[in-house]
């Protein structure tokens, strides 16, 4: 397994590899590597934003609930890939997050495909509904590509978030299974998909 970063950095830095994020630079936003303590904090409040809340909410309980709680899940090795926007001075808005690294699928599905690498994007709500998903994804997989290769790639979404999953079938993603899942007090049926790179390509 490839080695992945550990820890937050120092300074986020711009992308260096060859990635297309053309359509993203015109609006003002821009793909980085890595996740710094600023940019922790702003992804500790973006996680409370309603849409999180309510389509990903281990992020608010578990993974980014605090500083402490983020360096905690970076441990588990993972590409951070914030969408951030420069606002002045040098400062950087998070409007989006990503990240991919080393983890296996839950035992619960059936499929008999490699799938190594999670594969996670949140859009937050200055740049949600303005069709950023799709250059977002596939810059945060032209990065990883680059570094790491995409052998692996699977993702997990919400069978009902129709916009993710033409997304990711775009980005090349496949449906193998799916399976029902309690969140708070509701069931939910959850989809798992993985990167066929032939069709990623």
């Amino acid at each position: 397994m490839p080695k992945y970063p550990t820890e937050l950095v120092p300074n986020v830095l711009p992308i260096t590899k060859r990635v297309n994020q053309v359509y993203l630079n015109n609006k003002g936003l821009f793909v980085m590597e890595g996740l710094d303590l600023a940019l922790a904090e702003q992804l500790i409040q973006a996680s409370r934003q309603p849409h999180i809340l309510d389509n990903c909410p281990r992020d608010r309980r578990e993974r980014f609930s605090s500083v402490e709680s983020i360096q905690a899940w970076q441990q588990k090795g993972r590409l951070a890939l914030p969408l951030i926007k420069h606002v002045g001075d040098s400062a950087m808005t998070l409007v989006g997050f990503g990240w991919m690294g080393p983890e296996k699928p839950n035992e619960d599905y059936d499929y008999t495909a490699a799938a190594e690498i999670t594969f996670a994007i949140r859009l937050y709500e200055e740049a949600v509904g303005q069709n950023n998903s799709w250059p977002f994804t596939t810059a945060m997989l032209d990065a990883h590509q680059d570094e790491f290769g995409n052998n692996g790639v699977w993702l997990e979404t919400s069978a009902d978030n129709k916009p993710a999953l033409n997304t990711y079938r775009r980005a090349g993603f496949n449906q193998v299974d799916t399976r029902m899942v309690k969140v708070d007090d509701n069931e939910e049926e959850r989809v798992l998909m993985i990167l066929d790179d032939k069709l990623a390509a």
